[in-house]
């Protein structure tokens, strides 16, 4: 029986043509991915929102052009994906952004170390596998455009919070995560499962440590 509607390397073309055809806009991307990892380790105020602005825009981006223009060329569903990405990008805009309740800072320790690994996977794990195994590079996503290396590289990040993160925007990450799984392991993608249970080890320490309320703004504690 078949279960996905389209063949492996009929994915693995529109993902090359993705990245060839917007290729500045990748590489602005991953370059702007690697300046909010820097940022993340002691952001300050305005680096909070500033970091909730840049995954902000790679879940829009991700959203309205990856899965819009291209993927629904080949995925009737695209379209809810599409969706829900641009929901996840507003609702990290509203959060992160106005109400500041993002409070990403390096943890330091074996908990810091384990999530600087982890996001440094999600920005060149895939394409340096791709790379060593002789296989074209562009036919994978990179992270700020492309959904998987997306969704780990935010929930990565959001293990590098000083306070509890609100579980509301945990919601879409966590269930891309599922359905990505599915899909690379469908489409036997050695490199696309690793990324994903990267991105399970991101969300279970966002998940699985006792973290401090997350602190009131200035307008929460004014009268």
């Amino acid at each position: 029986m078949r279960l996905m509607l389209f063949e492996p390397d009929v994915y693995f073309r529109l993902l090359a043509r993705y990245n060839f055809e917007l290729l500045p806009t990748v590489g602005v991307a991953l370059i702007l991915a690697v300046g909010l990892l820097v940022l993340s380790v002691k952001p300050g105020t305005l680096g909070r929102r500033l970091i909730a602005a840049g995954l902000a825009v790679f879940w829009l981006w991700t959203g309205l052009v990856f899965h819009g223009l291209y993927y629904a060329a080949i995925n009737w569903a695209a379209w809810g994906f599409g969706a829900l990405f641009a929901v996840q990008g507003l609702v990290l805009a509203w959060t992160g952004v106005l109400r500041g309740h993002l409070e990403f800072g390096y943890p330091g320790g074996a908990r810091g170390w384990a999530t600087l690994v982890l996001a440094i996977s999600a920005i060149a794990g895939q394409p340096i596998f791709q790379w060593l195994s002789g296989a074209p590079v562009l036919q994978v996503p990179f992270a700020g455009t492309g959904a998987d290396p997306t969704v780990v590289f935010t929930t990565t990040l959001m293990a590098m919070t000083q306070h509890r993160v609100p579980r509301h925007v945990l919601i879409l990450p966590a269930l891309w995560l599922v359905l990505a799984g599915i899909q690379a392991w469908l489409l036997a993608s050695t490199p696309g499962v690793a990324l994903i249970a990267a991105g399970f080890l991101g969300l279970g320490l966002v998940l699985g440590r006792p973290q401090k309320a997350t602190a009131p703004t200035r307008e929460e504690s004014e009268p």
